[in-house]
């Protein structure tokens, strides 16, 4: 059996980050040669890329920043030819895996069509309702009339994977209004960043936040803990590793500030590869994650298999069944203050850290199996 795999979006933008990071790990490690990348066409057709995608795509995302350039040229090409195609997958009986977000109308109206042709073998990964849930924390330009098709396709699908319990009650609270869907639980990999690197056995006193700045992420918050413990404590230092997304100006000046006026404590770090993620979690005593809400979460899971412990708020769908190396806080500057401050103890440090070390995580084989076992246990043989 075939499986195909919708990667659209990560043709028009490969990145190594988000969604697109889904795909390209399906890519790597789907366990079989079964699985064949398709994209939509300009003719509105889903067509299967040439024989050398899939390699080309698992390169991507195993290449050294020097490489990605010409990587990208052949992705670059891969696309253009897929949008002039005018092949088409050639088996309604093959699972269409769908493990990206999209607004476009053509591609929406081509998966409309689909379900609405009782074509059951489609298989869409749902990351999150937060656009519909917690609008506050994005653009002020964001539109519902753009947004609601995606989920109104998704909810009229027979097979919809989740990748967190908490997103799965959503879905079923929020788009279904019912709570008798048991879609699959598909929890994402934690080894992004490849395998533990050595490390001190007694760091720094250095902590470090990864991900895009903006509101949700409450950066702020981290600020508001840290800037208070700077002066009493001069060996601490805090870095910021992410771009700056959709923020106000006031909370984006205070950042660069900081940067420039005690550069010798407070890092950021706008744009870092891998590598250079890697390095600076390494060399962390703990990472922060204080988001107010996420569908999933990846940075402290991703930090806790690099062994890392991580400060987290409590509502991080990622740590559900994660039981150690995990300081958990509330939304509130003194409390972060207070795991800081327990943190830079030798002795929590340690007891937090061997709990990293027993936990066993999920990996991006292990979710790329679990979708596949998803697909050929539950597809439509017509």
């Amino acid at each position: 059996m075939t499986v195909y795999v919708d990667v659209t979006e990560f043709l028009r933008n490969p990145v190594r980050t988000g969604i697109q990071r889904v795909c390209g790990e399906l890519c790597r490690w789907w366990p079989g040669d079964d699985l064949v990348p398709v994209a939509l066409s300009a003719n509105s057709r889903l067509v299967p890329l040439p024989s050398n995608a899939r390699s080309v795509i698992r390169s991507y995302f195993e290449a050294g920043p020097d490489d990605l350039p010409k990587i990208r040229e052949v992705i670059s090409q891969i696309a253009d030819d897929s949008r002039q195609s005018q092949g088409e997958i050639d088996s309604y009986a093959s699972p269409i895996v769908v493990p990206e977000v999209f607004y476009d109308p053509k591609r929406i109206e081509f998966f409309q069509t689909l379900l609405l042709r009782q074509y059951y073998n489609v298989y869409f990964i749902f990351y999150d309702a937060l656009p519909i849930t917690h609008p506050q924390y994005f653009p002020p330009q964001t539109s519902y009339e753009t947004i609601e098709p995606y989920f109104r396709l998704v909810r009229h699908a027979k097979h919809v994977g989740f990748i967190s319990r908490s997103t799965r009650d959503v879905f079923c609270q929020r788009l279904l209004r019912r709570s008798d869907f048991d879609g699959p639980v598909l929890r994402l990999g934690s080894d992004s960043m490849g395998e533990p690197s050595p490390r001190p056995g007694n760091p720094g006193l250095k902590f470090t936040v990864v991900g895009t700045i903006e509101p949700r992420k409450q950066h702020a918050l981290v600020l508001d803990a840290f800037e208070r413990l700077f002066p009493e404590m001069p060996d601490l230092s805090l870095t910021f590793i992410g771009r700056m997304g959709w923020i106000q100006e006031e909370a984006a000046a205070r950042i660069r500030k900081l940067a420039q006026s005690i550069p010798q404590q407070f890092t950021w770090i706008e744009r870092a590869d891998d590598r250079v993620i890697k390095e600076t979690v390494c060399s962390s005593r703990a990472t922060l994650y204080l988001s107010a809400t996420e569908g999933y979460g990846l940075p402290p899971v991703e930090s806790l298999h690099l062994g890392v412990p991580v400060v987290a708020t409590r509502n991080i769908p990622s740590l559900e069944e994660v039981h150690g190396g995990v300081w958990f806080v509330d939304a509130d500057p003194i409390d972060v203050r207070r795991a800081v401050v327990a943190l830079c103890h030798d002795s929590t440090y340690v007891r937090l850290r061997k709990e990293c070390e027993q936990l066993r995580l999920p990996t991006w084989r292990s979710f790329s199996e679990q979708v596949r076992e998803w697909c050929w246990q539950t597809r439509t043989v017509k």
